[in-house]
């Protein structure tokens, strides 16, 4: 610290200098308050190791030398990505990745200090899980997909979603898990949600080539025991025709499974949700769907006669639990009741029936639209409101007129990536 007087005068301007303990050096050189009286004209010059801070009051002044931050010591926030896209508009990959090999949905997560580490091969902690979020219509954050195992950290999150919603040629952006559901007063379990992709030109399992390209997500979890009395499940559908006409759909709601429930033993089957069942040799578990956009002041509702009717199927073929017809509450592994004895443990990765091996089916599905609106506001059950406003669901449909029968068959694999109950 210099000082030069530039008038031998003094007057009453004090000046209070607090200089606060520089880190690695003793307190007692730097702790020291020292006053100095000014006189008109004097000039003060403060040397500070780090940062000057301080407050006038009256003819009294006290300025103070920050003290420098420790590194760690304070909360770091965690940075938004560089890299990832936007939740909603999350470009498809030039080339689709397997599912298993798929870049991350979202943003990478960023460690926050006081988190758990995550460790390779083990289970994430919930923090990394959280981190997979999109911003849904309403402005609240809901879960998304991601893959089986965080791609930065290579823990598992003991679950998995299905195809990568990115790589759809009919809508590649970031679903909104529980969106419809949350509407309609559901609270679905986040790892049921399954995605099933086909796009225009691939072969499905029954030998067609698709004219157009596919979305549907579909909750469907084979774990929990409450599926055997649930109706109407979360659907995400979404279509476009690649055959020159301008057919297309973008749907989300509540999806009607029918109120029949069986298995596959049954003949003639029941055509609603026939689940892998006590007494019966089939582990198959399929759920047909359809979902209406109906406009009240249409007289008829049926397939036909709706503005736009969706229909399909999901299935497993190694549903996690199996149903007791005589008791929905009761908790069944398909592990122990299939392959007694074997010693498996059913609710870990190296179980036999973990949900992972899935088909879709598709259609039919009709338009009875031309010449009306092309964007419609819903109640989660596909009625049209005066809208749009809070509680209904933006539906987007072609102005068309038309029935496509384009019914295909295609299984997909999601397992390994420690998959384990519940999936």
């Amino acid at each position: 610290m210099t000082r030069n007087a530039r008038n031998p005068r003094r007057i009453g301007v004090i000046l209070t200098i607090i200089l606060v303990a520089v880190i690695g050096m003793p307190l007692a050189t730097w702790a020291a308050q020292q006053i100095f009286a000014l006189a008109p004209g004097d000039q003060l010059t403060v040397s500070c190791g780090t940062s000057l801070t301080g407050r006038v009051r009256g003819t009294e002044s006290t300025i103070e030398c920050l003290a420098p931050t420790v590194v760690g010591t304070q909360p770091t926030a965690i940075p938004a990505p560089t890299t990832a896209p936007a939740p909603t508009t999350v470009p498809a990959p030039t080339t689709a990745p397997a599912p298993t090999t798929a870049p991350a949905s979202t943003a990478i997560p960023t460690q926050a200090p006081g988190n758990v580490q995550p460790v390779a091969g083990q289970k994430c902690p919930d923090w990394v899980h959280d981190q997979y979020m999109v911003t849904g219509p309403d402005g609240a954050p809901y879960r998304t997909w991601h893959l089986p195992v965080d791609p930065q950290y290579k823990c598992w999150f003991g679950h998995e979603h299905g195809a990568d919603p990115r790589t759809s040629k009919a809508d590649n952006t970031l679903p909104a898990f529980g969106y419809a559901g949350k509407l309609a007063g559901f609270s679905e379990p986040h790892e049921a949600f399954k995605v099933f992709i086909l796009n225009a030109g691939q072969a499905s399992d029954n030998g067609l080539v698709m004219n157009g390209d596919y979305r549907i997500i579909f909750h469907m979890g084979t774990s929990r025991i409450g599926r055997y009395a649930a109706q109407f499940h979360s659907l995400e559908y979404d279509y476009v025709a690649r055959d020159g006409s301008s057919r297309q759909s973008h749907i989300y709601g509540m999806a009607d499974t029918g109120t029949n429930r069986g298995s596959t033993c049954q003949n003639p089957r029941q055509n609603g949700r026939d689940f892998s069942t006590v007494g019966c040799n089939d582990a198959y578990e399929i759920w047909t769907f359809n979902f209406s956009i109906i406009h009240p002041s249409d007289p008829f509702r049926g397939a036909l006669e709706v503005r736009n009717y969706l229909s399909g199927a999901v299935a497993a073929f190694d549903p996690i639990t199996t149903r007791d017809p005589a008791d929905d509450t009761r908790l069944i592994f398909t592990q122990d009741y299939r392959r007694a004895g074997s010693g498996i443990d059913p609710q870990g990765p190296n179980a036999e029936y973990l949900g992972c091996r899935r088909e879709s089916y598709g259609g039919p599905n009709y338009w009875n639209n031309a010449g009306k609106p092309t964007v419609y506001y819903t109640n989660p059950y596909g009625l049209v409101q005066t809208g749009p406003g809070a509680g209904f669901i933006r539906q987007e449909i072609s102005a068309s007129k038309s029935t496509v029968f384009e019914q295909f068959k295609y299984p997909q694999s999601f397992c390994g990536n420690n998959i384990r109950f519940p999936n």
